[in-house]
């Protein structure tokens, strides 16, 4: 009877087949796991959005843009928005340093702007 020897380092073609078929099952797999890893990151901040829109605060920044001030400088939107504390258009703020402001006052401040009752200073006009 005679023996067989099989050169493992020579691959047979079962096993070329079955190393390109893990190699194809391991990519997809990464292309699998970078989708779930940025569907992760979406449905975090979309998550972070939602508990920012629950709050009865705005941060300076959201009530900037929800009163169309622009935002390019930071301190003159902060500005713009302690005058509007100062004379009692955003009366409740939270906070000294970095003031948050009621969600519902911004919000009906917003709305007389864009009815046209309400017009806001810009920062150079408070400043003149």
């Amino acid at each position: 009877m005679t023996q067989q020897v099989h050169d493992i380092s020579a691959p047979s073609t079962d096993q070329e087949r079955i190393i390109a078929l893990l190699s194809q099952q391991v990519a997809e797999m990464k292309r699998q796991n970078s989708a779930l890893e940025q569907n992760n990151r979406l449905l975090k901040d979309l998550l972070t959005a939602q508990q920012r829109n629950n709050s009865p605060w705005m941060t300076q920044e959201e009530a900037a843009v929800e009163l169309g001030i622009a935002t390019k400088r930071k301190k003159h939107f902060v500005r713009v928005l302690n005058h509007l504390h100062e004379i009692g258009r955003l009366p409740t703020v939270q906070g000294v340093n970095n003031r948050q402001f009621s969600r519902q006052e911004v919000k009906e401040l917003s709305r007389k702007i864009q009815e046209g009752r309400v017009v806001i200073p810009t920062y150079t006009q408070l400043i003149t």
